[in-house]
């Protein structure tokens, strides 16, 4: 499970409290990975995410929202499926606080990988969270606030709600080193889109 405070207040003053989760799955087999962590705190209305990323080498070519983020650089990534929706997000938060948000139904990552579907259908214009990037001492952060509508067609989120999450992150270089990625979740192959190892997320 992945724990998230409960927000009597703002959910930017849940976030120090919360239990922060590592991203601790990396690929390539064996590759070093930068820490990451995540906290994350909820009220009814949605959730707010804080990623802090150790960054050696901070880099993105993004230039604007809704790009292809995983292919320009650094990149942290959030994955969330409420049960029963028959959908699942995907938002993105690059450096310089670039965006991507992206909605599949199950059926429709198959679809994209066979090329009968564009990934283009499947950008939501504009970004429907939001999102705030900060340079840090040994990194970068991001802070996401996602509204529960983009994920679960309820409306609400109470105790006994239960999304499945996972939280994944593009650790790229400037040069021509390949990317480091990691994740919350146990992949067994190299795919952010196998829904059955995400992890719950407990409300």
């Amino acid at each position: 499970m992945i724990p998230a405070a409960h927000a009597h207040g703002s959910l930017e003053e849940a976030i120090p409290g919360a239990q922060p989760t590592s991203l601790a799955y990396s690929w390539p087999p064996g590759a070093s990975c930068a820490k990451s962590q995540v906290r994350i705190a909820w009220n009814a209305s949605g959730i707010f995410v804080r990623a802090d990323l150790e960054d050696e080498d901070v880099t993105t070519a993004a230039t604007g929202d809704s790009q292809h983020m995983w292919m320009l650089g650094d990149v942290f990534e959030v994955f969330l499926e409420a049960e029963g929706a028959g959908f699942y997000t995907e938002m993105h938060v690059a450096p310089g606080n670039h965006r991507l948000h992206l909605r599949f139904r199950p059926e429709d990552f198959e679809a994209m990988a066979q090329k009968s579907l564009p990934l283009s259908a499947l950008i939501v214009r504009p970004p429907g969270f939001e999102s705030r990037y900060m340079k840090t001492p040994s990194g970068w952060a991001a802070e996401v606030r996602i509204p529960v509508g983009l994920v679960d067609p309820a409306g609400e989120i109470l105790a006994q709600s239960r999304w499945k999450a996972s939280f994944c992150r593009y650790d790229a270089w400037s040069d021509a080193r390949p990317p480091v990625l990691s994740s919350t979740s146990p992949h067994e192959d190299l795919s952010f889109h196998r829904r059955h190892e995400w992890r719950q997320l407990c409300f």
